[in-house]
């Protein structure tokens, strides 16, 4: 059983638990000694999200929400100055 830890929300009786989907496809290198890059791609694919519906006259409902996509690319870059002067 599931109980919400906060006094203005309530658990749906029914709630799922939620199901997920997740690639991610991705590279790093290191051209120089002192210069590091990582770049990827993600898709994460949700269902039966669980979230809070808010309702104005009454405790908000944490339930089943629906489906979710997400998508996206990353990337980063790290440069190490002392590492470029050494």
């Amino acid at each position: 059983q599931t109980f919400s830890t906060s006094p203005t929300q309530v658990v749906a009786g029914d709630i799922e638990p939620g199901h997920s989907l997740q690639y991610e496809v991705g590279f790093r290198g290191d051209p120089v000694r002192w210069v590091y890059w990582d770049t990827s791609l993600f898709y994460l694919d949700f269902d039966d999200q669980i979230g809070v519906v808010s309702h104005p006259t009454g405790p908000n409902v944490i339930d089943n929400v629906g489906r979710s996509v997400h998508k996206g690319w990353e990337a980063a870059t790290e440069v190490s100055l002392s590492g470029a002067f050494d």
